[in-house]
Protein backbone atom coordinates (compact mmCIF):
# COMPACT_ATOMS: atom_id res chain seq x y z
CA UNK A 1 0.00 0.00 0.00
CA UNK A 2 1.37 3.32 -0.86
CA UNK A 3 0.18 6.81 0.77
CA UNK A 4 -0.50 9.73 -1.18
CA UNK A 5 0.55 12.85 0.62
CA UNK A 6 -1.28 15.94 -0.79
CA UNK A 7 0.55 19.14 -1.42
CA UNK A 8 -0.70 21.96 -3.80
CA UNK A 9 1.79 24.34 -5.76
CA UNK A 10 1.31 27.20 -8.24
CA UNK A 11 2.98 27.07 -11.32
CA UNK A 12 4.44 29.22 -13.20
CA UNK A 13 2.82 28.59 -16.61
CA UNK A 14 5.90 30.53 -18.82
CA UNK A 15 8.10 27.92 -17.05
CA UNK A 16 5.91 25.01 -18.79
CA UNK A 17 7.28 25.92 -22.66
CA UNK A 18 10.73 24.89 -21.25
CA UNK A 19 9.42 21.31 -21.35
CA UNK A 20 10.48 19.24 -24.08
CA UNK A 21 9.15 16.26 -23.09
CA UNK A 22 6.77 14.09 -20.94
CA UNK A 23 4.28 11.07 -20.31
CA UNK A 24 0.92 11.61 -22.23
CA UNK A 25 -1.62 10.82 -19.25
CA UNK A 26 -5.21 10.68 -19.21
CA UNK A 27 -7.61 9.94 -16.04
CA UNK A 28 -11.19 9.60 -15.28
CA UNK A 29 -12.92 9.62 -12.35
CA UNK A 30 -15.48 6.45 -11.91
CA UNK A 31 -16.77 6.84 -8.17
CA UNK A 32 -15.64 9.87 -5.92
CA UNK A 33 -16.94 11.12 -2.61
CA UNK A 34 -15.28 12.91 0.78
CA UNK A 35 -13.79 9.39 1.87
CA UNK A 36 -13.22 7.43 -1.25
CA UNK A 37 -11.97 7.35 -4.91
CA UNK A 38 -11.84 5.01 -7.84
CA UNK A 39 -10.11 6.42 -10.94
CA UNK A 40 -8.69 4.57 -14.49
CA UNK A 41 -5.88 6.51 -15.76
CA UNK A 42 -3.83 5.69 -18.81
CA UNK A 43 -0.24 6.76 -18.73
CA UNK A 44 1.45 6.14 -22.58
CA UNK A 45 0.68 2.62 -23.49
CA UNK A 46 0.40 1.59 -20.02
CA UNK A 47 -3.36 1.97 -17.73
CA UNK A 48 -4.22 1.64 -13.99
CA UNK A 49 -6.99 1.36 -11.91
CA UNK A 50 -6.48 3.43 -8.36
CA UNK A 51 -8.07 3.48 -5.44
CA UNK A 52 -7.84 6.13 -2.59
CA UNK A 53 -9.32 6.23 0.95
CA UNK A 54 -8.69 9.10 3.04
CA UNK A 55 -7.04 8.86 6.31
CA UNK A 56 -6.74 12.27 7.30
CA UNK A 57 -7.19 15.46 5.19
CA UNK A 58 -3.18 14.97 4.03
CA UNK A 59 -3.15 11.66 3.68
CA UNK A 60 -4.73 8.93 1.71
CA UNK A 61 -4.14 5.15 1.08
CA UNK A 62 -3.13 4.52 -2.36
CA UNK A 63 -3.85 1.09 -4.43
CA UNK A 64 -3.06 0.80 -7.65
CA UNK A 65 -3.34 -2.16 -10.07
CA UNK A 66 -2.12 -2.16 -13.57
CA UNK A 67 -5.28 -3.07 -15.95
CA UNK A 68 -5.78 -3.62 -19.47
CA UNK A 69 -5.31 -0.46 -21.96
CA UNK A 70 -9.02 -1.41 -24.22
CA UNK A 71 -10.45 -1.97 -20.69
CA UNK A 72 -9.48 1.45 -19.74
CA UNK A 73 -10.56 2.91 -22.92
CA UNK A 74 -13.72 1.40 -22.56
CA UNK A 75 -13.63 2.40 -18.60
CA UNK A 76 -13.04 5.98 -19.44
CA UNK A 77 -16.15 6.58 -21.04
CA UNK A 78 -17.81 7.01 -18.23
CA UNK A 79 -15.59 8.51 -16.18
CA UNK A 80 -16.45 12.06 -14.98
Amino acid sequence: MKLEIVRKFIVNDSKLTLLNSGDHIVQGCLSDNNENSIRVRRINDDAYLTIKNSDTAMVRSEFEYPIDLDEANYMLKFAD
